[in-house]
């Protein structure tokens, strides 16, 4: 039980974490717009609040996936390195946990080393992110669920600039063709345009203007989009429960 002399250090990290992002810790990406933290500031911000001694994080490498891409037009390999991330608390006897999973692209077998870094310090800022506005958790997109052109994250972003310029609801992204991800809608001075969702492991960009309504490219390059086809009515087909097999018997465990 606490006291009067004893300081409820629960509720003064509490309230850190209740104030007001300081908006010059902010980046900001010169062509998407898109808001960001850095890995660097995410950490400086819980020693602040937790301590140097009050917080760790935890890398499942064991839990670590990796999967292939299409080569680049030049055959260089490539790939998405995923990777889970734990934030524990500690506050007393209390820990509290918050997990998150971490992605990075490579380019080239020489980056796989550089891309786990990467997954790691992007999957600590996703777990971090949950523990409010301190850590950037409004620059997050709200619904990363939600139908929309482009890919979340960014969605609210992406549905002002799509009304903005009066683009068909109905858009799909194209994908890159750098990485093969999906390309979310962005605006620079100029206007709209396609960036890699893989952003900043992959700046690849494209025009509004040069993909049709599926994202496909109108000169043919890229990565290609199909349209949605008319699924064919599929008859009623009774469902037959199979009969047990018995397990074959060993005439060696019969006791005769």
């Amino acid at each position: 039980m606490l006291t009067k002399k004893e300081p409820n250090m629960l509720n003064e990290k509490i309230v850190m974490l209740n104030e007001e992002l300081d908006k010059t810790l902010v980046k900001q990406h010169p062509s998407s717009g898109f808001d960001y933290l850095e890995g660097y500031t995410v950490i400086n911000t819980a020693n602040k609040i937790f301590g140097y001694f009050g917080w760790s994080s935890i890398v499942q490498t064991e839990l670590m996936r990796e999967y292939k891409l299409p080569p680049s037009d030049k055959g260089t390999t490539r790939g998405i390195v995923m990777v889970p991330v734990t934030v524990e608390i500690y506050d007393g006897n209390t820990i509290i946990s918050k997990s998150d999973v971490g992605t990075c692209v490579w380019n080239g077998e020489d980056q796989i080393e550089t891309a786990i870094k990467g997954a790691a310090t992007d999957g600590l800022k996703r777990a971090f992110r949950q523990f409010g506005k301190r850590f950037g958790n409004d620059l997050y997109e709200k619904d990363e669920t939600a139908p929309t052109v482009g890919v979340a994250p960014g969605f609210q972003k992406q549905q002002n600039i799509a009304n903005e310029f009066q683009m068909d609801a109905t858009q799909k992204p194209p994908l890159c063709e750098k990485c093969g991800a999906p390309m979310t809608l962005r605006k620079s001075s100029r206007g709209p345009f396609w960036g890699c969702s893989n952003y900043p492991n992959c700046k690849s960009i494209v025009n509004i203007d040069e993909v049709d309504r599926f994202g496909n490219r109108l000169d043919g390059s890229g990565p290609k989009n199909s349209p949605p086809q008319p699924q064919a009515p599929q008859p009623d087909i009774p469902q037959i429960t199979p009969t047990p097999q018995e397990e074959p018997v060993d005439i060696e465990d019969v006791p005769f």
